[in-house]
């Protein structure tokens, strides 16, 4: 055999092991470009990453807090006397020139419930503000105690049947909707838990107790002949009067709030509360106002307005000073 005839016969070979080869190639043509694709892609990959480098790592997005579903208040110790630390507003260390032409009293509901509330309110607000402190406090007989060593005007916050649906009142709430030894049997559990110390009643703007006017006007005329005032934020008007023999005269112990913002609608929302109770207290000249369900943002913000008042002509006092009895 010759050299040639060897070359040949090699070639044939060659050319019979490359069949089955392109004969699978030519049977799967999507198969070969994918694989062809995911390896172009791969190589341009490589290359890219050499040019460009590492790439830096971006900062995590801040977490955005609504504060309107802070619902579920943190429960823990409640504050003691030693907690409280009174606060300055800015204006009493430096008096205004500005004449004084209305006083103002800002009450805070709920206190009690929640920790984070109970400490902002004692790191951020003047002891001149007015407390109602809530008979569901962890402690509401220390929490009034507390609060009473450090200045506070403090209140009961009565626990009623609330006008709005699906408001839970808890267990001891008074309801129209219930005799009047219940009302009272309830009434006289919330007052035991308090434990005293308290100025008087803090009536929430939607309990339903104060549309039974008659009920309402016998239960409030006998807690103010046991010394306790009577704040009621409903737009209910009960004329009461205690009166006392020796100057025949009345001393008025009934309070009404002129106005309630509610604390758990956000910044922007309580702000606005605020600026629409401005006029409302410079035309009545002595004012309550009311701030309810708050958050720890709405205590931020309200002592920031607080500090915006004594240059305004308004002075900020407790809510105790504009009723006949004493504390």
């Amino acid at each position: 055999m010759t050299q040639n005839d060897d070359i040949s016969m090699q070639d044939g070979k060659d050319a019979e092991d490359a069949m089955p080869i392109r004969a699978w190639i030519k049977a799967r043509p999507l198969l070969v470009g994918a694989i062809f694709g995911f390896f172009a892609l791969a190589i341009l990959a490589v290359v890219s990453f050499s040019l460009v480098g590492t790439p830096e790592k971006e900062a995590p997005t801040p977490t955005v807090v609504d504060v309107a579903t802070e619902t579920n208040p943190d429960l823990g110790p409640v504050p003691t006397a030693g907690d409280i630390k009174p606060v300055q507003l800015s204006e009493d260390s430096a008096p205004s020139t500005v004449p004084v032409v209305a006083e103002a009293a800002v009450l805070i509901t709920d206190v009690g419930l929640s920790r984070r509330v109970s400490e902002a309110i004692i790191r951020q607000l003047p002891t001149v503000a007015t407390i109602a402190v809530s008979p569901y406090a962890t402690n509401p007989s220390a929490t009034i105690a507390a609060y009473k060593s450090a200045g506070n005007d403090v209140w009961l916050q009565m626990a009623a049947r609330s006008t709005r649906a699906g408001i839970d009142p808890g267990p001891l709430a008074m309801s129209v909707a219930l005799a009047n030894n219940e009302n009272q049997g309830y009434l006289n559990q919330q007052l035991a838990q308090a434990g005293g110390g308290f100025v008087g009643l803090y009536i929430p703007n939607d309990a339903d107790i104060t549309t039974s006017v008659d009920a309402w006007k016998a239960m409030a005329l006998d807690l103010i002949g046991k010394n306790l005032m009577i704040l009621d934020g409903t737009p209910v008007k009960v004329a009461t009067e205690l009166y006392v023999p020796q100057n025949e005269s009345g001393i008025s112990a009934y309070l009404k709030a002129d106005i309630t913002i509610p604390g758990d609608q956000g910044p922007a929302a309580l702000k606005d509360g605020l600026a629409a109770a401005l006029p409302i207290i410079l035309r009545e000249r002595e004012a309550i106002v009311v701030i309810s369900r708050p958050t720890t943002l709405a205590i931020t913000t309200l002592a920031e307005w607080l500090k915006t008042l004594r240059p305004q002509g308004i002075v900020l006092v407790p809510a105790s000073k504009f009723t006949g009895l004493k504390p």
